[in-house]
């Protein structure tokens, strides 16, 4: 039987991978993933090379979640600057951040459907790509969020994290186009929090099984004021 092929591109710091040391018994020198088994099921759970199927190991919903929340920040701007609603803006923008860490997570094959899992990948990636900017992502996010349900911001901060919020997010989905750093080597700490986000083959399974809805249009005009 001919070995399995080798494991590339995302699927580096996907499922199965486990960070070991070198040599338990010796000073830690480094790393090294050792893979584990990882079958090709008759229904394609996920690709094992780049090539089979257009660029790495990813799920079916980078795409939708890409696209959806290039949607939702433009749909922010409309909110703030056209009607002045600074609520519906606040709720767009988190929002447009959340479909964004989500797209991301789907190319790593790890889980982010929980706002602390959400909050860990951008913790993970700043640390993995050394841009600790993208941290001050989520917790823009956050502030937006909550002014969702307080209304407390003016709208000239609401403007201000908006625009924070779009400048970082255009960063962090360029991370899509990335592959792993293979120089990053996680901590005990951080490694444990990689285990949690790593998809099993069944959830990889259930995701291939996920009939999306087509996304809004992301580059389609809005409404303008009757």
């Amino acid at each position: 039987m001919p070995p399995l092929p080798r494991l590339r591109g995302r699927a580096a710091f996907g499922v199965g991978a486990i960070i070991r040391p070198f040599n338990r018994h010796s000073p830690r020198k480094g790393y090294m993933l050792q893979w584990g088994k990882l079958k090709r099921e008759a229904s394609g759970i996920m690709a094992l090379n780049p090539e089979d199927n257009g660029g790495g190991a990813t799920l079916p919903g980078v795409e939708h979640h890409r696209k959806t929340s290039r949607r939702l920040i433009r749909q922010a701007a409309y909110e703030l600057e056209k009607r002045g609603d600074r609520v519906q803006a606040c709720d767009k923008a988190s929002g447009a951040v959340a479909h964004g860490v989500k797209a991301v997570a789907e190319s790593r094959c790890w889980r982010s459907d929980s706002h602390n899992y959400r909050r860990r990948i951008v913790y993970l990636l700043s640390v993995e790509y050394a841009l600790p900017e993208l941290t001050a992502l989520q917790d823009a996010a956050d502030q937006l969020h909550s002014n969702y349900y307080e209304d407390l911001m003016y709208e000239e901060e609401v403007g201000v994290h908006l625009e924070k919020i779009t400048g970082l997010l255009a960063a962090f989905t360029e991370l899509l186009a990335r592959e792993p750093n293979p120089a990053f080597i996680p901590t005990p700490q951080q490694e444990r929090m990689l285990s949690r986000l790593r998809l099993t083959e069944e959830e990889i399974a259930a995701r291939w099984a996920t009939d999306y809805p087509p996304p809004p249009p992301e580059d389609g005009d809005l409404p303008e004021e009757a």
